[in-house]
């Protein structure tokens, strides 16, 4: 049923609980699974970085952040990100047929990611969490970028919970 599964990862619990089930769907349907995590849209964060693991490169009562800067500090954390989702991965210890990728986007949001790569690369399928590390701003169910998701995605969309 799908050839090409896409799970954003954020480093949550919910994004946790989306790469699992989407590690489950493809190792089912021999699947390619392409893991990424985005953070342009973190960049306007005020004074300092928000979130689970974000390292804290500076001090924010002394260093001003510039968009330069919280882009390195944000650049940091994803990679912590993706190596986190790669050992989270490995230690299913599950058969995938298919190729796993894994992607870090610097320059774009999970968003418009998910619609661009998912046109680009006729993805079938999308795995989000419900809610993200820093869901304070978010609607009754589910975070706004679940929500931005399900709403803009081209294919279907699985949501988490």
């Amino acid at each position: 049923m799908y050839k090409k599964i896409l799970v954003g990862v954020d480093g949550s619990d919910h994004g946790a609980k989306a790469l699992r089930e989407a590690v489950k769907l493809a190792q089912k349907f021999k699947a390619e699974l392409h893991v990424f995590h985005a953070i342009r849209h973190h960049y306007h964060l005020p004074m300092f970085p928000l979130g689970f693991n974000a390292p804290y490169l500076a001090n924010p009562f002394t260093e001003q952040f510039s968009e330069e800067r919280m882009q390195q500090i944000y650049e940091e954390s994803g990679k912590q990100v993706i190596e986190q989702a790669k050992q989270q991965v490995e230690a299913m210890n599950l058969p995938i047929e298919g190729e796993i990728l894994y992607h870090l986007e610097t320059n774009i949001s999970p968003v418009e990611y998910v619609k661009t790569h998912v046109m680009e690369s006729g993805m079938d399928l999308v795995v989000v969490g419900c809610e993200g590390h820093h869901s304070r701003a978010r609607t009754a169910l589910m975070g706004t970028v679940a929500m931005d998701i399900i709403n803009n995605a081209p294919c279907q969309v699985l949501v988490v919970r």
